[in-house]
């Protein structure tokens, strides 16, 4: 709860999506916004600048860790996200190779599509996006492990 609770649970999911944090509870994002803020709870963060320097914070690990592109759909987050997820899928070697060459961005409309039903990324809602990265956040996170498994 809070005015500011939507925004960063929104933000630390999208981390654990990416695969940059290991525990989505909402335990782990207050120890992430105490450690930050020095506040006991989300809840509690009240002032703009407080909050607006968690939300940087977590923004900025998440481009670092992962290469969310923030920038590049200022009116789309989730796409952002769901960009740098598959990405990271396809750097991890977790992408099935295809019989016809597609580029990147084609390759996630055809997935989105398999996912939502929708025929392109443009007529996703703001619920197809969170289904989208939940699913694809199913499918990053093993092969992350995996990946981390095979380099040790």
């Amino acid at each position: 709860k809070g005015p500011y609770a939507g925004k960063l649970v929104a933000l630390w999911l999208s981390a654990w999506n990416l695969g940059v944090v290991r525990n989505a509870s909402d335990a782990a994002l207050t120890a992430f916004v105490k450690r930050q803020t020095g506040l006991d709870a989300v809840a509690f963060l009240r002032e703009a600048a407080a909050a607006s320097a968690a939300i940087e914070a977590l923004k900025g690990w998440i481009g670092r860790e992962a290469g969310v592109a923030w920038g590049e759909h200022p009116d789309n987050p989730r796409r952002a996200v769901a960009e740098a997820q598959w990405r990271r899928l396809g750097e991890a070697g977790a992408l099935m190779p295809l019989a016809f060459p597609l580029k990147p961005a084609e390759q996630l409309a055809a997935y989105a599509r398999a996912v939502t039903g929708k025929s392109a990324l443009d007529f996703l809602a703001e619920e197809d996006w969170d289904a989208l990265i939940r699913a694809l956040g199913r499918k990053l996170r093993p092969a992350l492990k995996k990946q981390t498994e095979t380099r040790t």
